[in-house]
């Protein structure tokens, strides 16, 4: 397990914890609300996100490949959001078995944490050692806040989005969760995914925050081919910096015409 930060921590931060994937609308809206409470209080915002989702690794399957946005783009959606840093913590599957305790540590590692923030069932690790109970107990030994956030009946079916994406129905998917899914141009020039073979529609992004407000041109066409138990696309072009996947593999985008290969 290890952390990266990104942005600022030069202050006292609220922070709060997530796989952040599918990033949902109510999770932007969440950062935003997030980074006007903390600075009503004095506080920066913090965003930690867990990749891969400790999910993911319990299937033991690659799941990652199966991701909606890659994490490049997850980062800088949240940036859209006024968020003063985010922390990354990276997971193996070793880490399954780490405590909260050893979490916030390492949290702690890189931001001064004064107020915590959880999802009203979420945990930090397995069984007692990661219970709400005892991050409460930690969180009062170490000298800070804890709280939970209330469930929201607006949360989106993530269990439905991996479905779609497993048979490549991008566009169901893309209806759940608010946007397209994005990718940022790898620095190898290619990409695994676990979605279907198939030839996928997409537009290329100026910035991932393109996402929202798609540009009007013409998709062109991306191929995931067979590579062993994944696909494996190669980036359309060194001048393209991200793309949207707008529509099903093999058919015409539901946003118009395919394009041109």
């Amino acid at each position: 397990m290890r952390a990266e930060l990104r942005g600022n921590s030069g202050s006292r931060v609220l922070a709060v914890i997530g796989a952040w994937d599918p990033l949902s609308a109510l999770h932007l809206s969440l950062f935003k609300q997030l980074t006007e409470d903390a600075h009503l209080k004095g506080l920066q915002a913090c965003v930690v996100i867990i990749y891969p989702p400790p999910t993911h690794l319990l299937l033991l399957s690659n799941q990652r490949a199966l991701e909606y946005d890659d994490l490049e783009g997850r980062l800088a959606l949240i940036e859209t959001c006024g968020i003063d840093c985010i922390v990354t913590v990276y997971f193996e599957v070793a880490d399954l078995d780490r405590t909260a305790e050893e979490f916030i540590r390492l949290v702690m590692e890189h931001v001064d944490l004064r107020h915590l923030l959880l999802g009203a069932t979420q945990s930090l690790g397995r069984g007692s050692r990661g219970s709400q109970s005892t991050i409460a107990e930690i969180a009062a030994q170490m000298g800070f806040g804890f709280g939970l956030m209330p469930l929201h009946k607006d949360a989106i079916n993530t269990r439905a989005v991996w479905d779609y994406l497993a048979v490549g129905n991008i566009y169901q998917a893309a209806r759940l969760v608010g946007h397209s899914p994005i990718r940022v141009r790898p620095p190898h020039g290619w990409i695994d995914f676990k979605w279907p073979a198939g030839h996928y529609p997409v537009v290329p992004l100026r910035n991932p925050a393109d996402v929202f407000s798609l540009p009007q041109v013409d998709p062109i066409i991306v191929e995931l081919s067979e590579m062993g138990s994944a696909r494996r696309m190669c980036w359309p072009s060194h001048n393209i910096e991200c793309i949207a996947f707008v529509g099903n593999p093999n058919i015409q985008s539901q946003r118009g015409r395919s394009g041109q290969n």
